[in-house]
């Protein structure tokens, strides 16, 4: 089975114009509420202060710091007095630490040299996750979407001002109605009256397209309909003139 192993220190306070330290039992660690009592932690840390009253620094050790100011040598004798203060606390928070740990098996206390703390650690059993935070996924996916969102439009604003600065110069050029559109029609009626382009709409361009294929139409109609005409004229022609020839040819017979 995996287990959560949480570990902190036990907050402390300077006293002594911070040459010492007091536990602070009234800090009572949320991770300890399952485990321990309030009253249990308080007592625990109120025993530590009181093994730490016998190996604080006294009046001795605080004249000796003041006189090293002045007089250097004075230090080493302080300097001796204060690790053997650190040695016989150290002894004094392992007694404890012993008691503790072999009452609360899950939370143990120990000794941080380094720092100068008292930690204390928890090992929890780890709580297999069922199922996923459904609330993170979707905040992810909107953030995802708002950034998705936001570079499109930003797209957009730098094709339009491309084509404002590049694209609309170029095609006013060959389209005159976007030219109208861009510069103004006053600028045509500057110098000949033949220079200036007709604007016509797209609606109006549709609408004489389709009169001149509906005239085109009608001009082939007509076309065809003389050729059809010219056709029976020919031949009604040539059937008279057939007639007369034959007409002659008889004459000549009974003459």
């Amino acid at each position: 089975m995996n287990y959560d192993i949480i570990s902190r220190p036990i907050k402390m306070y300077p006293i002594n114009a911070g040459l010492d330290h007091k536990l602070d039992y009234r800090d009572f660690p949320d991770m300890l509420t399952d485990i321990v009592t309030p009253q249990e932690f308080s007592a625990m840390c109120q025993e530590i202060n009181e093994k730490f009253r016998k190996h604080r620094c006294k009046k001795k050790d605080i004249a000796l710091m003041a006189g090293a100011v002045s007089f250097i040598p004075l230090m080493i004798p302080f300097l001796k007095r204060y690790s053997k203060h650190q040695r016989r606390r150290k002894q004094a928070v392992l007694e404890v630490c012993d008691s503790w740990n072999q009452a609360h098996p899950t939370a143990k206390l120990s000794w941080d040299e380094k720092m100068g703390d008292v930690v204390i650690t928890v090992r929890q059993p780890r709580v297999p996750v069922a199922y996923q935070d459904k609330t993170k996924k979707k905040k992810r996916r909107n953030r995802e979407r708002e950034t998705r969102r936001a570079k499109r439009k930003q797209k957009k604003k730098d094709k339009r001002k491309e084509a404002k600065k590049s694209g609309s110069s170029e095609s006013a050029d060959h389209d005159p109605a976007l030219y109208d559109k861009i510069f103004g029609s006053h600028t045509q009626n500057v110098g000949s009256a033949a220079a200036a382009a007709p604007t016509t709409s797209t609606g109006t361009q549709a609408r004489s397209e389709a009169n001149h294929r509906r005239k085109h139409r009608r001009r082939r109609s007509e076309s065809s309909s003389g050729s059809d005409s010219s056709s029976s004229s020919d031949s009604s022609s040539t059937s008279e003139s057939s007639l007369s020839v034959q007409d002659s040819k008889s004459d000549k017979l009974k003459l």
